[in-house]
């Protein structure tokens, strides 16, 4: 999720990115530069099932296309979220059921709740970590004793 409110010509969402998939992201983007919706300034990349707030958003040049939905107001699908306002850690981006019904590619969600490692409040990543490591500062004829441990969280 990003949200531009710039109003200059650097009010790119994405400055420029070239062959780059964006996949399953929802795009919070009211504002305009000379009545025109950039997204993105320049690049040919991939939009699949991407949810926008404009209804024309400028995506590169030659943006291949495919499930996109545009123009939908975000106060319809996140639980809450107050329009045209900043990223507030207050607001609760759940999805209500009009946004979980909204296009993805892998059977999740759209947005940074769903896909292959979604975001659990108040908890550890899905993806392993290194949770501590101790690593003695002397070796033993060369070897160092070295012990690290990895946590994840179950999805």
């Amino acid at each position: 999720m990003r949200k531009s409110d710039h109003y200059d010509s650097g009010a790119f969402v994405i400055y420029y990115a070239n062959a780059t998939i964006f996949n399953n992201n929802i795009f919070i983007q009211t504002a305009s530069y000379y009545s025109t919706q950039y997204i993105l300034n320049n690049g040919t990349c991939t939009w699949t099932n991407n949810v926008f707030s404009l209804s024309s958003p400028v995506l590169g040049v030659d943006p291949i296309l495919i499930g996109n939905t545009y123009g939908i107001n975000m106060t319809d699908i996140f639980m809450n979220y107050t329009f045209n306002t900043p990223f507030n850690y207050s607001y609760d981006y759940h999805l209500k059921p009009a946004g979980l019904a909204l296009p993805n590619t892998d059977g999740t969600q759209v947005g940074v709740y769903g896909g292959s490692a979604p975001f659990k409040d108040f908890s550890i990543p899905v993806n392993p970590h290194i949770n501590s490591a101790v690593i003695s500062q002397e070796s033993n004829n060369g070897l160092l004793n070295v012990n690290i441990q990895v946590q994840a969280q179950s999805r």
